[in-house]
C-alpha cells in the first residue's frame, strides 16, 4: 500500500534525470519538493505523511482537489463531526478532506479529480467517507490516480 508514494518518488527522479542537465545543482530532494508541492502539500514529508494514509497532525493537504472543482463546492466543513452528520443526510454525495477542514462532494467532483467510476463505486461501497479509509488499499488506489491525474 505503498504505491502513491512509489508513484511520487518514480516521478521526482525521472523530473531529476530530465532536468539536472538544464539546471545546474538541482538535486532529487529539491524535484521532490517541487513534486510534493504540485500534487498539494506544503512539502516532501507532508505528502509521506498523508499518504501513508495516517497523517500525524490534521493538514491532510490539498491532493483532493483540483481549482476546476471550485464552483462544484458548496458543503464545507471546519470539523469532522458536521461534516459527517452532513454526509449522512446527503447519501449522494462523498466526504473528503481539504487542508484541516472538511468538504462534500458529488461524483462529478470526483471524475475531475481523476477517479474512475469504479473507484468512485468503491469509495460509495466504504461509507462514501475517505477520511475513514486509513492505511487501506483503497486510500492508496484514490491517492494514486489523484497524484497521476494532478501530475
Amino acid at each position: 500500500m505503498m504505491r502513491a508514494i512509489n508513484e511520487l518518488k518514480i516521478k521526482a527522479k525521472k523530473k531529476l534525470k530530465s532536468e539536472q542537465s538544464a539546471t545546474e545543482g538541482l538535486t532529487l530532494t529539491d524535484c521532490q519538493q517541487s513534486l510534493a508541492q504540485k500534487a498539494g502539500f506544503s512539502h516532501w514529508h507532508h505528502a509521506l505523511e498523508v499518504l501513508s494514509g495516517e497523517p500525524r497532525n490534521s493538514d491532510c493537504g490539498k491532493l483532493w482537489h483540483h481549482p476546476s472543482c471550485d464552483v462544484l463546492l458548496n458543503l464545507w466543513f471546519a470539523n469532522y463531526e458536521e461534516a459527517h452528520a452532513a454526509l449522512t443526510k446527503n447519501l449522494d454525495k462523498f466526504l473528503l478532506p481539504y487542508k484541516t477542514q472538511f468538504v462534500l462532494v458529488t461524483e462529478e467532483y470526483l471524475t475531475l479529480i481523476g477517479l474512475t467510476p469504479q473507484l468512485q463505486t468503491e469509495l460509495r461501497n466504504h461509507g462514501a467517507d475517505l477520511t475513514r479509509l486509513g492505511n487501506t488499499r483503497l486510500w492508496d488506489d484514490i491517492a494514486l490516480r489523484c497524484i497521476r491525474h494532478k501530475l
